[in-house]
């Protein structure tokens, strides 16, 4: 009976934790890595590289949930670290590949 009361509270903790991880986290790096590479890097605005970040998130999160639906207990927190990793890599693909002529 007790539990039932905390039901709408959990749900809106997991609510703003998922607005977090899905809006605030990519918005973030993306300003990180363009600070950092925009001099060097082939892409020149922040809106690239939000862009860039959007995209590279769908991988993850589908990873991530495939993960912890099967082992619920897992880490939890697997995914901010995995899309930073992800994201890193694929920035650097595109600012390593050779300019078109």
């Amino acid at each position: 009976v007790i539990k039932a009361g905390y039901i709408s509270r959990y749900n809106s903790v997991f609510t703003i934790i998922t607005f977090i991880y899905s809006v605030i986290f990519p918005l973030f790096f993306a300003f990180i890595f363009w600070l950092f590479f925009r001099k060097t890097g082939r892409l020149k605005t922040i809106r690239e590289y939000i862009n860039i970040a959007a995209l590279s998130s769908i991988p993850v999160v589908l990873v991530t949930f495939i993960v912890l639906f099967f082992y619920p207990d897992g880490l939890g927190n697997i995914y901010p670290m995995a899309f930073a990793l992800y994201y890193l890599v694929v920035l650097y693909r595109i600012n390593s590949s050779p300019e078109a002529i």
